[in-house]
Order: C-alpha cells, then structure tokens, then sequence
C-alpha cells in the first residue's frame, strides 16, 4: 500500500508539473532544439558551462523530451569526465568528440590532473569508430599519450585495409603526435575541414587528397 501511495504521489507531481509548465505547449522537436543549442558549444573547443545538463531534472516532460531528442547527445563534452557520465545516452546518434584539457589563463574551475581514458570508453570509441557514427573529432591535451590512446581507440579493428569513414572535421592539436597511420587507414570522403598542430609523413598528404573534399584547411 504504502509504494502504490508513493506512486501516486509521483504521478501527481508529474501531472502538476504538466499543468504548471507552459513549455508542454512547445511541439516537442522545438523544445528539443533549445536544449541542444544549451550544451552544444558554439566553438570547437568551447566547455560545457557548469549546470549545462540540469534541464534534466526540471520535470518528468523536460526528461522525456530529452530522452527522443538524438541530437542532444551526440556531444559527450569536452572532458574524460563527462564523456564517462555522456557516453551511454548518445546511443546511435552521429558522434562530435571534442576534448579539451588544456587550461585557459582565466579558467580556474578546471581539474589540473590528467586521467587514464580507460576501457569503457576505449570501447565505447571502438564501437563508435565500428559503426562508422564519428561526425568529428577535435582533440586538444597535455598528454600525448591520452591522445595517442584515443586515436588508436578509432582505428579500424577488421584489417581489411583502408576503410571509409564519416568524419567531416577533424582537428588534433599536439605537435607530438603522429597520425600518419590514423590518416592513412581511412577514406574521408566527407572531411571538409582539417586543422593539424600534429605529425605525418609527407606522402599522408596526397593519399589525403585523393580521398577527402577538404574546403577548409
């Protein structure tokens, strides 16, 4: 008796909820449109403001909207930490991987140490780079062997020589790093954009050009 009373009062609150929120009134694609615009980044290394995802826990309504809004979660965030609390939500939807560790001069709230990528979401990357589902990748961090393991997290798992990939920009930022390899295993028919602080052989260069449609470079 006492749990059919509790969810009687979760009903009650979800109805109230409905009644008191004027935004039940706004078509669902709409009101799925405005949060996308809250946590998406206007920059490609811009981070997500504190508090970004709290819509979530305004109602029951917000939630659902959220919930049948893919493109809201195709954005795990700009940090390890928020892609091991993003990753699972993002479902099929095509991914923009962005990272962003390196501090600003006036940034203050960010986390100076640099942790491990670990295995849930070196597979989660593995079975994103599988499914061909990366839309972008934009990479920025101290540590080169952070990004050095997400890189190899992408690379094609089957062996069965270059493979094609939907990754419309790309931009890696570590004078370190070298993505020959990355570069060479894939077709980019769809990159149009590529910004590079990284290493690669030279002849990278014109297997590039015959694979991609760059516009911006």
């Amino acid at each position: 008796m006492i749990e059919e009373g509790a969810g009687d009062i979760i009903q009650l609150k979800r109805t109230q909820n409905l009644l008191l929120n004027i935004s039940t009134h706004v078509p669902p694609e709409i009101l799925g449109h405005i949060f996308h615009w809250n946590v998406i980044p206007a920059r490609n290394f811009d981070r997500l403001q504190k508090g970004s995802y709290n819509f979530l826990l305004v109602c029951h309504h917000w939630f659902e909207v959220t919930s049948h809004t893919p493109s809201l979660w195709r954005f795990w965030g700009n940090t390890l930490k928020q892609w091991s609390q993003q990753y699972q939500r993002s479902g099929i939807t095509p991914l923009d991987l962005v990272l962003n560790d390196v501090p600003d001069l006036d940034d203050t709230n960010l986390i100076t140490d640099v942790i491990p990528l670990g295995k849930p979401l070196e597979d989660a990357l593995r079975d994103r780079a599988a499914r061909n589902s990366i839309r972008s990748v934009h990479l920025r961090s101290r540590t080169t062997d952070l990004l050095r393991s997400i890189i190899s997290s992408l690379f094609p798992t089957d062996g069965e020589g270059i493979q094609y990939s939907s990754i419309e920009s790309l931009i890696l930022e570590d004078p370190n790093l070298d993505i020959t390899n990355f570069l060479t295993q894939y077709h980019f028919p769809k990159l149009q954009h590529l910004d590079l602080s990284a290493r690669a052989r030279t002849s990278t260069w014109d297997h590039l050009k015959l694979h991609t449609t760059l516009t911006t470079l």
